[in-house]
């Protein structure tokens, strides 16, 4: 709608209508600046959108490998699950570096839009900055990418220990079934070959009557209670 208002012809002094300058068409420049200033908001939005998926993909990946970890827990010694945790480390290390690359790759992107706007403004000598609305919307925007890259950053956190507790079991697991399982068999045979040899000497050597070999018993049971525990040890 043009809007028109009453002036005076300064030859004759009639009343004309006269543009006024609210309908006056918008100068081109003008419109131009307008559409680089909405393409710069889009291009910031669409690259803070990318960053948040990327983080909440983080988060999902990290809720994955937590519970591949919980199903090794249990038995953290069986060589599938040491295979399969010995993966998932692997999985959180590249993980972690993923989650460095956005960083950096946010930063660097937001800095190559800049410098391409600020380039397509430079050619129609104008400034530009963002409408209050947009920039609005860019600053919530930013502080939900905020939040969501520190709840990555804890995810990481809390699955990096969760990873921590588990090979510590297996590492315990190993010394335990390795140099102590194996020296606990050893004595238990030890004992049991001492209870046999007594027991024989007493039969053969001495003569001695059945109720004087019960001596011999005791280690005989001890190293019975060893052995059977070395491998019980050994399963778990």
């Amino acid at each position: 709608m043009i809007g028109w208002y009453a002036a005076f012809c300064d030859e004759c002094g009639m009343k004309v209508g006269e543009a006024s300058a609210e309908g006056r068409a918008p100068d081109p420049t003008s419109r131009e600046v307008n559409s680089v200033e909405k393409d710069l908001y889009k291009a910031h939005l669409r690259l803070i959108h990318r960053s948040i998926e990327r983080t909440a993909k983080v988060k999902k990946e990290c809720d994955r490998i937590t519970r591949a970890l919980t199903g090794c827990e249990a038995n953290p010694r069986l060589p599938d699950n040491v295979k399969k945790v010995l993966g998932l480390s692997e999985r959180l290390l590249d993980l972690e570096q993923d989650w460095e690359d956005l960083q950096h790759g946010y930063n660097r992107e937001s800095e190559s839009i800049e410098e391409e706007f600020l380039g397509r403004i430079d050619e129609l000598e104008a400034d530009l900055e963002l409408s209050p609305h947009h920039q609005e919307a860019i600053d919530t925007e930013v502080t939900t990418l905020t939040r969501s890259l520190e709840e990555s950053e804890e995810s990481l956190r809390e699955t990096g220990r969760f990873l921590d507790v588990v090979r510590s079991r297996q590492k315990s697991g190993v010394l335990g079934s390795g140099l102590g399982g194996a020296s606990a068999t050893v004595i238990g045979l030890i004992a049991l070959l001492m209870a046999a040899g007594g027991a024989a000497y007493g039969i053969l050597v001495a003569r001695l009557p059945a109720r004087e070999l019960a001596g011999a018993l005791v280690p005989a049971w001890i190293g019975i209670c060893l052995v059977i525990l070395s491998s019980r040890g050994r399963r778990l």
